[in-house]
C-alpha cells in the first residue's frame, strides 16, 4: 500500500511541474471540470493555482465527455486539465495527446 501512495504523490508532483512549466512558458490553461460539488471545488482550486502561478485560464463545467466534445475542443491547443471527470474517459481523451 505504501508503494501505491508514494507513486500517487510522485505522479501529483510531476503533474504540478507540468502545470507550472506550461503556465510559465505559455501563460494559459484550459480547465474542464465536472458539474457536481466535488468537480466545482476541484476546478476552483485548479483555477486559483493557475492564477497564483501568474497564468490565465478558461474553466468550463461539463457533465460528461463525449466524442463530440473532444471534436469541439481538440483544436484549442495548449494544455488541457480535467478534474473530477472520471478515469472511464481516458480512451476518449487520447486524441488530445
Amino acid at each position: 500500500m505504501a508503494g501505491k501512495i508514494e507513486e500517487f504523490f510522485k505522479a501529483c508532483s510531476q503533474a504540478g511541474k507540468v502545470l507550472a512549466a506550461h503556465v510559465e512558458s505559455h501563460g494559459f490553461i484550459h480547465i474542464f471540470t465536472h458539474d457536481d460539488p466535488d468537480g466545482l471545488a476541484a476546478g476552483a482550486i485548479l483555477a486559483q493555482t493557475v492564477k497564483r502561478l501568474g497564468g490565465y485560464f478558461h474553466i468550463r463545467v461539463i457533465d460528461r465527455i463525449s466524442e463530440a466534445f473532444i471534436g469541439e475542443i481538440e483544436d484549442l491547443g495548449g494544455l488541457y486539465v480535467f478534474s473530477e471527470i472520471g478515469s472511464g474517459y481516458v480512451d476518449l481523451l487520447k486524441p488530445l495527446t
